[in-house]
């Protein structure tokens, strides 16, 4: 059986250096905050899936520590839902979740959730706010990857899955 766990390598000498033992399901798309010592990520697998049954959190974990914190968990139970995408740009994640029963499902959505830092270094830890849904249902068409372009003030995403 595979660990689930996060693993941080030191990309010079390639050798691992910490991992986390914390419960997690299925980590995906991650966002890296360095000024902040955090690492973002969603956690999250479709219900039944192995035999797990659905996870949508977005987590933290602290670059010092090794620490998962999950920061929000999206409570939506159904089969077809699903976190995915995530960016991080100043104090704001951004993160898509997709439904993947219908194109036009309100749970297809970009969300925006803005966050606060606490501490530094192995105390580093963020916070979040009430997240804004910037686009929703077929506006949305199942998102998944997003990007930042703080240059331009915008984001990127590809085509949903139609």
């Amino acid at each position: 059986m595979h660990s689930r766990a996060l693993m941080q390598i030191r990309l010079l000498h390639g050798r691992l250096l910490t991992t986390s033992g914390a419960a997690l399901v299925n980590p995906d798309y991650l966002a890296l905050d360095p000024s902040a010592n955090l690492l973002f990520f969603d956690d999250a697998i479709l219900g039944g899936g192995g035999g797990f049954s659905t996870t949508n959190n977005l987590d933290e974990v602290n670059l010092t520590t090794g620490l998962v914190t999950v920061m929000e968990s999206f409570g939506n139970a159904s089969s077809t839902f699903l976190l995915h995408g995530l960016a991080v740009n100043g104090n704001t994640i951004y993160l898509t979740t997709a439904d993947y029963a219908s194109n036009t499902a309100s749970t297809n959505e970009i969300l925006s959730i803005p966050f606060t830092l606490s501490g530094s270094g192995s105390t580093a830890k963020a916070t979040v706010g009430t997240a804004t849904t910037l686009y929703a249902g077929s506006g949305a068409d199942q998102p998944s990857d997003i990007v930042i372009d703080p240059a331009q003030d915008n984001f990127t995403r590809p085509a949903g899955r139609s």
